[in-house]
């Protein structure tokens, strides 16, 4: 017996962590909470539903093991709907491949009973680990009093029942303690993955790409422009006298302008553009497969846009500010795609000298 209930933990944690790998996934993080929910009610339904098929015979119709556990992570992780969907999957099982006998609808209600009682406990207003230690201490009682039952009524002598649910009491007491520490150490790891993730190619104050994503870009569209002749454009966007910003009203109000700028940027640009800050006050938009005189409409329609909008300082003062926008595109301004940066940035340089709250090419300006 003491062998199948390893075996049984064995699984459990097994599948938590195997579970974890899979949603650290940023696909799985971003689903809506009802999918989330979904999701992991059926993974705990095909764990619960798999401890089934490695419970232990005692007696006719009577199996142990430690299937419960499975609905309860479900309901303390994803709420009742989790919970449901598990319950569901495992009382289906049990009674396909096992047959409707007095012991798989006493199974069934215990279920039932489990997922109700955890259900009603993580709506109390305490820590997870106590929420968890009540969660497991009911879930016992409820199947130790159901199997002591069970094997009453089929055991002649009870002393033959006492080392069974002595071993499914440890084991379940270990095994649910483990599994709770498995689980909150795995969500922990799995937020600070992406958290990680994030900062490696988000910028931390306007949450636009940084400039390495903004390299991994470039590096993807140059390989995509080369294999199916599309164009690409690029802007290089700089705000005009920002330093002035800073000195006049502090550096919190400059970040708040940047803030501001990456959501006028964002707004204005199409869905699909890749919007980037380079570093200060210098932006960058990748247009892919986008000629060059409609990247001169998309720049000057972003100029436009930010000089008409209100930027709100952190003491609610308004100002108003201007940007200088470079464009280049291959391979209607340029023959060498690795030339892009450089000319959109020559072609900044140009705005800026000429006047600024300009849009430039390296062959022309649009006037305002």
């Amino acid at each position: 017996m003491i062998r199948e209930l390893f075996i049984n933990a064995a699984i459990i944690l097994s599948f938590t962590f195997i579970w974890g790998q899979i949603t650290r996934d940023t696909k799985v993080s971003e689903m809506g909470d009802f999918a989330k929910k979904v999701l992991l009610g059926t993974a705990c339904g095909f764990l619960g539903s798999l401890l089934i098929f490695f419970a232990i015979k005692t007696t006719p119709g009577v199996y142990i093991d430690l299937r419960t556990l499975a609905p309860m992570i479900a309901v303390a992780y994803g709420g009742f709907t989790a919970g449901v969907i598990s319950g569901t999957m495992i009382v289906s099982t049990r009674m396909i491949f096992f047959g409707v006998s007095t012991a798989s609808l006493a199974a069934a209600s215990n279920l039932v009973l489990i997922i109700m009682i955890c259900f009603c406990i993580a709506k109390l207003r305490i820590n997870n680990l106590k929420k968890w230690i009540l969660m497991l201490a009911l879930n016992i009682a409820v199947v130790i009093v159901t199997i002591y039952l069970l094997l009453i009524r089929n055991t002649a002598s009870s002393d033959s029942v006492f080392p069974t649910l002595l071993a499914l009491l440890t084991a379940m007491i270990i095994v649910g303690m483990i599994t709770y520490y498995a689980v909150e150490y795995i969500l922990r790891s799995n937020a600070l993955f992406l958290q990680f993730k994030e900062q490696s190619s988000k910028d931390f104050l306007t949450g636009l790409n940084n400039i390495r994503q903004f390299d991994s870009a470039m590096n993807e569209y140059s390989l995509r422009v080369h294999n199916n002749s599309e164009k690409l454009s690029l802007l290089l966007i700089d705000i005009d006298f920002f330093k002035k910003v800073n000195d006049t009203y502090g550096h919190a109000a400059g970040d708040a302008v940047l803030k501001q700028l990456g959501t006028v940027l964002t707004e204005t640009c199409r869905s699909f553009d890749i919007i980037s800050r380079n570093g200060g006050e210098e932006f960058s938009v990748l247009l892919p497969d986008c000629p060059h005189d409609q990247a001169l409409e998309v720049a000057e329609r972003v100029r436009q846009a930010v000089r008409q909008y209100k930027f709100v300082l952190p003491d609610n003062k308004v100002i108003g500010i201007s940007i200088s926008i470079g464009v280049s595109t291959y391979p209607d301004t340029l023959s060498n795609l690795q030339e892009i940066l450089h000319q959109a940035d020559g072609a900044l340089y140009k705005a800026k000298r000429t006047g600024r709250n300009k849009v430039c090419s390296i062959d022309e300006c649009i006037e305002l």
